[in-house]
């Protein structure tokens, strides 16, 4: 019963906070202006077709929180968006984890970069080619990515990170 009570109060909440029929017509003057091949891209593309087909790229400025079970690929699909947002549009990106250390997400950008398996490489010594591992390293430290490894991190840090760091001559963190 109490919890029927907070989900009412809730949705009393949320329903006073915006005009919802306001709102609605909004999305519907939106969802109006498709172009007959639909709305184009809004900003910066993930690099993975299939899913920029979906999100429309991301928008400059925006703060996206990439949240999974474990294990589903959240690192691989951060780590491809930053580098491919970097390379595309040559703006800086900020990377937050709040459970990868600095160290694992820079290895995992440098063997994205180069093609080489980075862990075997620190297993073993052995790799295809110490000079695109190298290759790979320099690029990866010429992008611009921002890594951020704090675990204590909260969202009003993040976005006060994103502010001080956005840079209003054309240079923005993307």
């Amino acid at each position: 019963e109490l919890e029927a009570a907070f989900l009412r109060l809730n949705q009393v909440q949320i329903s006073a906070d915006m005009d919802q029929k306001a709102e609605m017509a909004l999305v519907l003057e939106h969802l109006k202006s498709a172009h007959p091949d639909g709305l184009p891209h809004k900003g910066n593309k993930t690099g993975i077709p299939s899913i920029d087909q979906y999100l429309r790229g991301f928008e400059d400025g925006s703060l996206n929180i990439l949240a999974a079970r474990p294990a589903c690929g959240k690192t691989a699909f951060a780590i491809q968006t930053a580098i491919n947002i970097t390379k595309e549009s040559g703006r800086k990106v900020l990377f937050y984890s709040l459970e990868m250390p600095y160290k694992e997400i820079a290895c995992r950008m440098v063997a994205l970069e180069s093609g080489e398996d980075i862990g075997h490489y620190l297993a073993t010594g052995e790799c295809g080619s110490l000079g695109n591992i190298t290759s790979g390293f320099d690029a990866i430290y010429k992008m611009g990515i921002h890594i951020e490894d704090r675990a204590d991190a909260n969202i009003m840090a993040m976005r006060n990170q994103i502010r001080r760091n956005h840079r209003p001559q054309g240079k923005s963190c993307g």
